[in-house]
């Protein structure tokens, strides 16, 4: 069983452009996206939910694409 380190590096590279995503969309909500739902604009909110499911996605893509690298 060895160690495919093409799709390990994938997987890490997934991996590090999602974590920025997951911490980005709440932090966006809370400095900008609040403030901007009161006054009706669901602008802010809109691009906060799809930083936390695009985060989300591309975390458990980078995981699955690790593991699959670890196992094969």
């Amino acid at each position: 069983m060895a160690i495919n380190n093409d799709l390990v590096m994938k997987g890490a590279i997934i991996v590090s452009i999602a974590l920025p995503l997951l911490f980005a969309g709440p932090a966006l909500y809370h400095w900008v996206g609040a403030k901007a739902f009161g006054q009706g604009d669901f602008g802010w909110g809109i691009v906060t939910l799809l930083f936390l499911f695009g985060g989300a996605a591309l975390g458990f893509y980078g995981l699955r694409t690790l593991v699959r690298g670890f196992l094969s």
